[in-house]
C-alpha cells in the first residue's frame, strides 16, 4: 500500500474499533506494523509518540499523538516527510503533565511499545477523557 491508501487504512481500523485513546494506542501498535512503500526506492521511516500540555498563555492546546512518518525523496536526493498521526487535541487549560517525544526503534518495535507505554505522559493522556480526535496527514 502506499501513503495515501496507509491513512486511509489507519481511519478504517481506528473506525472499526470503535475507540478511546488507549484503543487507539492498540491501533497504532497494528498500524505501525503494516508495510507502506515510500518514494523513491529507499526506506526511511520514523514512529514517534509526543505529548504535551497546553499553554493558555500561548493558546496552545494540550496534545497527545501517534506520528508515523515517510521520507520522500526526488531524483535529485531531495527529501521531505509526509506524516500520519493519530491526533488527540485538548484545550489549553489541559494540564495532565503530558511532557514527551519518544522516537521508535525500528529494530525492536516491542521495546518502543513498553517505552511509551510506561512514559508518564501517556499514563496520564491514554486515561484523559477531554479528547477531540483526528487522523492527520501532513508534509514538512
Amino acid at each position: 500500500m502506499n501513503i495515501e491508501q496507509a491513512e486511509t487504512h489507519l481511519r478504517r481500523m481506528l473506525h472499526d474499533a470503535g475507540f478511546d485513546a488507549g484503543l487507539a494506542w492498540r491501533v497504532y501498535q497494528q498500524f505501525a506494523e503494516v508495510p507502506v512503500e515510500s518514494g523513491g526506492g529507499r526506506e526511511c521511516e520514523e514512529l514517534w509518540f509526543e505529548a504535551g500540555d497546553g499553554d493558555p498563555d500561548k493558546g496552545w492546546l494540550g496534545y497527545f499523538d501517534f506520528v508515523r512518518v515517510f521520507s520522500q525523496y526526488t531524483e535529485n536526493d531531495a527529501v521531505w516527510h509526509e506524516m500520519i498521526t493519530a491526533h488527540f487535541a485538548g484545550g489549553p487549560s489541559v494540564q495532565l503533565g503530558l511532557r514527551a517525544t519518544i522516537h521508535a526503534d525500528l529494530a525492536d518495535l516491542p521495546a518502543w511499545f513498553r517505552a511509551v507505554e510506561l512514559s508518564p505522559a501517556f499514563r496520564s493522556g491514554a486515561g484523559f477523557e477531554g479528547w477531540s480526535f483526528e487522523v492527520r496527514s501532513d508534509t514538512c
